[in-house]
Formats: C-alpha cells, structure tokens, sequence
C-alpha cells in the first residue's frame, strides 16, 4: 500500500473530518468553515489530480478565530463576498477574497446574525432584544440602524432576510415573525 506524503493542506483535512463544517457556495467559489478555520476554494480549476487519480481540492485559508463561531451568514449573491460570525460577545465580519475582518454587534450576547437583500448585515441580542444593523464596506462596520423589541415571554430566537431588500424578519419563539425596515440614507 503506498502512503501519501503530508502537505500543507493536512490540517484542512483533518478539520474537515473531526469538526461541524458549513459551506457557503456564491456560484463561483466555496467557503468552508470547520471549527475555528475558515477556507476559500475558487473554483475547479484549484483542484490538481495526484498520481493515483483523486482529485484534491487546495483550500486557501483566509483567518483562524480565537474559538469556533457559533453562527455564520454570508452577503448576497452579486454583491462583494462578505460573511459574518457570531460568538460569544461580539459578530465579525470577514471579506474572503482580501483577507480583511472587522467586529461589531460589540457588547451583543451571542448575537443572532442575518444579511438582508441589500447587503446590510443585522445582530439581534436575545437577552436585551436589542437589534442593530450595519453596511460592511472595506474591513469597517458602519452602524446603520438600531432597534429595541420588547423582551417578554416571547424572546427572539433567529433573524432572516425578508422579500424586500431593506427588510429583515425576527422570529420569535411562538412562532410570530416581525418583519422589521431598516431606514435608507
């Protein structure tokens, strides 16, 4: 039996393996995230055949986070590539193809994230049900809109873009969903 020799790309296989993994694809290159790694693949054409005919896919790492995200949200198809990770108290935001990264919802307990059809990202805070939106623009978070939702027996539990491009939708745990507008500048 023959051995493969160790590269570069063994840490990304053995992430792969042992941990959560979530794919994002935009219709011309895939990002993996496993565990606290994120990893961008272009296209097909970064994938080499080896000697025994497999086809092995060479990810590119774009950033190592100090602990695995919790959430993660990407920005629309058609619009400059941009996803967002949610941890403990704070999201960061992290443009694949520069290398660029940028915190916000600062201060948010395990924020809920959400990128509405115009690109802006929104954090939700479950425990203050305090909600924020942001433009994402060259590795800098601009502060767009807040909003404040009544904490009550029914709390927030997920946020999700809504039909329009400057709306989003907050799920709370009965099942209600608010569809909330963020105010254009």
């Amino acid at each position: 039996m023959l051995d493969r020799k160790a590269n570069a790309y063994d840490h990304f296989d053995d992430q792969f393996e042992v941990q959560r993994c979530r794919i994002h694809h935009d219709g011309s290159r895939v990002i993996v995230v496993t565990g606290q790694h994120v990893w961008r693949v272009d296209s097909v054409e970064a994938a080499v055949v080896d000697m025994w005919s497999e086809i092995i896919v060479q990810p590119m790492p774009v950033i190592e986070f100090a602990e695995p995200p919790s959430k993660m949200t990407a920005s629309p198809v058609n619009t400059t590539l941009r996803l967002a990770f949610s941890f403990q108290n704070t999201a960061q935001a992290v443009w694949p193809m520069s290398n660029e990264s940028c915190s916000f919802a600062l201060g948010f307990d395990q924020p809920l994230i959400a990128c509405t059809g115009n690109g802006l990202f929104v954090a939700a805070c479950r425990a203050t049900g305090r909600i924020a939106s942001y433009r994402l623009n060259a590795g800098t978070a601009e502060l767009m809109a807040e909003f404040e939702e009544a904490i009550d027996s029914d709390p927030i539990v997920d946020l999700m873009p809504a039909p329009a491009s400057n709306e989003f939708l907050v799920l709370r745990a009965s099942g209600r969903l608010l569809r909330l507008q963020i105010p254009l500048r």
